[in-house]
């Protein structure tokens, strides 16, 4: 007989022994299926090719570029044209995509040796269009430019985001039937200019794309089977072959070559954001024309722009992920914005309103503008910060200090501006008092020698009352020597005898001695008003430094009349550009 014992720890439960054979057999049995299916499908998956490197147009700038067929846009009235472009150098007014020839084209490509997105299209008329985007453009890195022309109008977009606009809505009868290149300008006959760079997915449609379109298939190809798809160049295969069904395929001329690149990619889709809206008055909603819009983040200026006439506000902003604030300033009004982020590849929104703002809101701006006016900035952000200034319209001593630094600017239009404000400005509160002792101790100074003098001429009055005043004697005296003849008289032989006549008048036949007592008290008082100019703080005392040296050239505010050249300006400060000693005497 076999007896079973019952191993330690084994379960006494009917049926668990079967389970756990069950579950053991259930283990054995999936590994045995998955390692059948690896072994067979070992030589399927072998065979899968890799995923196709990108390959792109690679442009040298010297002769290299692709020659595209003829009419290409034969009985077309409408098109979009499009490209993913990274340019290598500012070759000025090289051409990306260049359609119909001399005086008959339409291309897109970049204005001058400059980061300005430009597009051109010649109406029958060969009258030109143009649309211009500043600033936009960067070198080294992928950008998707699109064009679109017909019943619309001219629409420019970037990175699948409409940048700029053109009322133009003709057809395309103006453009020309060859000349059709690919990184090539043909708009000049005097030289030959080619584009230095690489271009990549180029696509050319007789339809007018919308944003939406664009934006989702620009990481996408087309499938060729797309209404409206004329041609379709993306040099995967290591040729300029058309993968559209109108086989128009290009050729590669000079040292053209197709290389593989990394990008496009969603990042570089993603490279800048987009600001749109509009700035009226607050008072009755008026456009606020030619607004200047300023862009802060972190206290700084990031950019700069200007509204439309209209105030229609597009500004392109370089960049990803940024939290900024949004400020216009027209006509001594400003408005501004709370926080909008602007994550990459967006688009935002705003409405503002110019008026007087909170003294807050109006010092973080006029911080970040005194900031922007350092050597170290843009130039043009220089030139937007002295403008907006200038339109703000708000004086203290930071804000003069900055513009008086600017009039050492390398950049002739930055100094003008900055003189031009300086003299417009009103007198910051913190200068009143020393201006207010400038003026009482001036008006003593004349005080002390006009006051005599208008007595004397009373005194005269008085002891002459038949001739009545010197003025008069000294006419009388003109005639005299002029005789009766009225003939005889005239402005240029009147004058000067009146002006002799009066000075002789005055010190030769009439000066009584009372004239000499009362010009000794005039010089006194005027030597007691210079003697004790410290107390008044007319010239010394409160900027002692300032009167040593005073530039021929320097500003002066509305309140110190420009005439008194004899007397200091006391943004000048002995050749300096600071404000040392006088900021630090004048603060209350």
């Amino acid at each position: 007989m076999i007896s079973f014992v019952r191993a330690r720890g084994a379960s006494t439960i009917p049926g668990a022994g079967r389970q756990g054979v069950w579950k053991r057999r259930g283990v054995h049995l999936a590994a045995w299926l998955t390692f059948s299916f690896l072994w067979c499908s070992a030589p399927f998956l072998h065979a899968q090719p890799a995923s196709s490197p990108n390959r792109a147009l690679d442009l040298d700038g010297i002769d290299s570029h692709v020659e595209l067929p003829p009419d290409l846009f034969a009985g077309v009235t409408k098109s979009t044209v499009e490209a993913w472009v990274k340019v290598a150098r500012w070759t000025a007014n090289a051409h990306y995509l260049d359609f119909g020839g001399y005086q008959q084209e339409m291309y897109l490509g970049h204005e001058g040796s400059n980061p300005v997105l430009k597009f051109l299209i010649t109406d029958g008329r060969k009258q030109w269009h143009r649309v211009t985007v500043p600033d936009i453009l960067r070198l080294n890195q992928w950008f998707h430019l699109a064009a679109v022309t017909g019943p619309g109008g001219v629409r420019l977009y970037c990175n699948g985001m409409l940048v700029a606009t053109n009322a133009y809505a003709g057809d395309l009868t103006g453009i020309g039937r060859k000349d059709n290149f690919i990184g090539h300008s043909s708009s000049s006959r005097s030289q030959q200019v080619y584009f230095e760079g690489q271009i990549d997915d180029v696509r050319v449609w007789s339809i007018e794309r919308s944003e939406s379109d664009i934006r989702e298939s620009m990481l996408r190809g087309p499938t060729g089977q797309e209404p409206g798809l004329l041609g379709h160049w993306n040099f995967d295969n290591g040729t300029a072959e058309d993968r559209s069904p109108a086989r128009r395929n290009g050729k590669l001329k000079g040292q053209a070559a197709i290389v593989e690149v990394t990008g496009p990619s969603p990042a570089d889709a993603a490279a800048f954001s987009l600001i749109t809206g509009r700035v009226r008055h607050a008072d009755g909603g008026r456009p606020a024309s030619r607004a200047q819009m300023f862009v802060t983040a972190n206290g700084r200026v990031i950019h700069t722009g200007r509204a439309e006439s209209d105030g229609l506000v597009r500004l392109i902003l370089p960049g990803t992920n940024v939290s900024a604030r949004v400020w216009a300033v027209a006509d001594g009004e400003m408005a501004g914005t709370g926080i909008v982020p602007l994550p990459g590849g967006t688009r935002a929104h705003v409405d503002l309103q110019a008026k007087g703002e909170s003294p807050d809101n109006q010092d973080v701006l006029v911080s970040a503008l005194v900031e922007a006016l350092a050597l170290d900035q843009p130039l043009e952000m220089r030139r937007a910060a002295v403008d907006g200034l200038g339109k703000l319209g708000v004086s203290n001593l930071s804000i003069l200090a900055a513009l008086t630094a600017a009039l050492a600017d390398p950049d002739t239009k930055v100094r003008n501006s900055a003189k031009f404000v300086l003299n417009e400005l009103p007198m910051p509160d913190s200068l009143q008092p020393v201006y207010e002792k400038r003026s009482r101790a001036m008006a003593y100074l004349f005080g002390g020698l006009l006051i005599p003098f208008a007595v004397f001429h009373l005194l005269l009055w008085g002891f002459f009352p038949k001739i009545r005043s010197n003025l008069y004697f000294a006419a009388w005296m003109t005639v005299l020597r002029l005789g009766t003849d009225a003939n005889s008289v005239t402005v240029a032989n009147f004058v000067p005898i009146l002006l002799v006549s009066t000075v002789n008048s005055l010190f030769g036949l009439r000066l009584p001695r009372v004239f000499w007592v009362f010009g000794v008290l005039g010089l006194i008082g005027g030597l007691g008003v210079m003697l004790t100019q410290k107390h008044l703080g007319m010239i010394e005392g409160v900027a002692p430094r300032v009167v040593r040296k005073r530039a021929s050239s320097s500003p002066a505010f509305p309140y110190w009349p420009r005439h008194w050249s004899c007397f200091p300006r006391p943004w000048r400060c002995s050749g300096s550009r600071s404000w040392p000693s006088f900021v630090e005497n004048a603060a209350p």
